[in-house]
């Protein structure tokens, strides 16, 4: 019983990162630099991005939206909108 070896996931390079999340070049190295974008690996001094890391990093970057815990909120305070931050009246 021999199974057939799957290719690996194409690596994209910082290029195809900027594109796919429609940013600069730079904004991608400023992030691996600063540790804020996704993870990378490090081939010498070429630098890749494993598309299912990126897709992750996506993920946990997403914020608001119906899934929110959060609640709608009328200020930076967290005053819950349509109350007028009134208590106890």
């Amino acid at each position: 019983m021999s199974t057939t070896p799957t290719r690996p996931a194409r690596l994209l390079t910082s290029d195809d990162l900027a594109e796919l999340l429609g940013v600069e070049l730079r904004t991608i190295e400023r992030w691996r630099k600063s540790g804020k974008g996704p993870p990378f690996m490090l081939f010498g001094r070429t630098v890749r991005y494993h598309p299912t890391r990126v897709q992750q990093w996506m993920v946990s970057r997403e914020q608001g939206g119906p899934s929110s815990s959060r609640g709608a909120t009328s200020n930076t305070r967290g005053v819950p909108a349509g109350t007028g931050g009134t208590r106890g009246r």
